[in-house]
């Protein structure tokens, strides 16, 4: 197993397991939570993956989330709704796991901090005309601009948003407008606004810098989601097979840019990048047995049941070391995650007197408090601060109710 003592995983290896990457993407520790939850529900599974894997994931999930190291892309942090996407549904099969175990209260806190993520991603990812962002790295504010891209489809892949969605439509029209390319073999899609990855305009290879091109495994996303709203997909199945060719090959980009005969780049063919990319592959496939099913293998059937055919919830804002908000929804309960047994001591008339909570131990290796603050009223700021066994946390910490 590559999976490390802390529960993560690094971001990919050498053959012989040497890590290579080092930094985290959370989505790849939240994937093999889902894998494991798929295979048990197709009754594939020969022993428990929940206290040697799923546990442990979940912890690292919580512990260090919601912000990821680096999205999808491998080339930049923060808030994605893609990476969120993947981890909410992990953090809610990860429940159920805990929950068979007989681990009520994990179960409780996993479910909180799943509800509390999906809660914010719209203040968290979109801009104020709804248009979902590629990321966004201020958990206080909504971000006033952004790059577009399409990884909210990820919402709708897992369940957590309806594919009609209003948000998602607008959000699909920005796309289209900024990021759709026409080709020979039909459209494909480029990664983000200001993408750089990929040959220059004169077809100069990439150095660090060029124009990113149009992705194939984009057609395919894209190609699911008109099925999932009732549209025909075979057009766009077909699509991927032309960027395939009679190599039979799906290449991680194609050049869309005019005929460079001197770099054999033609437009609507595969650029200089990767080929065949295997993501695209899976693309392509998943795409095909989404058809053949009339179903949606990626649904994950809790998280679709919980956020979008269940009542809609106001859950508690999480603070955490690694999650330091200083803003907070009026009505809303504020949950504390310390790492180690502690009390919270907060109050609300600047410290002229305060009360004392002792921490809860949710048994994933973080203690919670919940400070009774949904009464107060917009405008208002409270204070609290944590007491370890070894001392006082050595600051206080302030939040306004909005």
């Amino acid at each position: 197993s590559q999976q490390r003592p802390d529960g993560g995983w690094y971001q990919n290896w050498f053959l012989d397991g040497t890590p290579h990457w080092q930094s985290t993407e959370l989505d790849q520790v939240a994937l093999p939570i889902l894998l494991a939850w798929r295979l048990g529900v197709a009754g594939c599974l020969d022993h428990d993956p929940y206290p040697t894997m799923v546990r442990p994931a979940a912890q690292f999930i919580i512990r260090e989330g919601p912000a990821t190291q680096l999205d999808r892309w491998e080339d930049a942090g923060g808030l994605p709704p893609a990476t969120l996407a993947t981890c909410i549904a992990a953090l809610v099969v990860a429940s159920e796991f805990a929950n068979d175990a007989g681990e009520h209260v994990a179960a409780s806190h996993l479910r909180a901090m799943a509800d509390y993520w999906n809660d914010r991603i719209e203040s968290w990812c979109s801009m104020p005309n709804g248009q979902y962002v590629r990321l966004a790295s201020d958990p206080d504010r909504r971000p006033a601009d952004g790059a577009i891209a399409p990884e909210f489809l990820e919402l709708v892949r897992y369940g957590l948003r309806r594919p009609k969605d209003e948000r998602v439509l607008r959000s699909l029209q920005g796309v289209d407008t900024s990021l759709k390319v026409s080709l020979p073999a039909g459209p494909s899609w480029r990664r983000y606004a200001g993408d750089q990855y990929g040959e220059h305009e004169d077809g100069a290879p990439w150095d660090g810098s060029g124009r990113g091109r149009s992705w194939p495994v984009l057609t395919g996303e894209r190609a699911r989601h008109f099925f999932s709203m009732g549209l025909p997909a075979a057009e766009l199945v077909r699509t991927l097979e032309g960027f395939a060719g009679q190599s039979l090959a799906l290449p991680e980009q194609l050049w869309d840019g005019p005929d460079v005969p001197g770099r054999r780049l033609q437009f609507g063919k595969p650029n200089g990048s990767a080929c065949p990319l295997g993501w695209a592959h899976a693309e392509y496939l998943e795409l095909l047995v989404t058809i053949a099913l009339a179903g949606f293998p990626d649904i994950v059937t809790p998280a679709r049941k919980r956020y979008t055919e269940g009542p809609a919830l106001e859950p508690a804002y999480v603070w955490s070391h690694k999650h330091q908000i200083t803003r907070i929804a009026a009505g809303r309960r504020l949950r504390v995650q310390l790492p180690r047994p502690a009390s919270v001591h907060y109050t609300f008339d600047g410290w002229q007197s305060h009360i004392e909570l002792d921490a809860s131990d949710t048994t994933l290796g973080v203690w919670i408090a919940d400070v009774p603050c949904q009464r107060l009223p917009s405008g208002t700021e409270f204070s609290w601060t944590a007491h370890y066994m070894t001392g006082w946390e050595g600051r206080n910490f302030s939040l306004t109710v909005e």
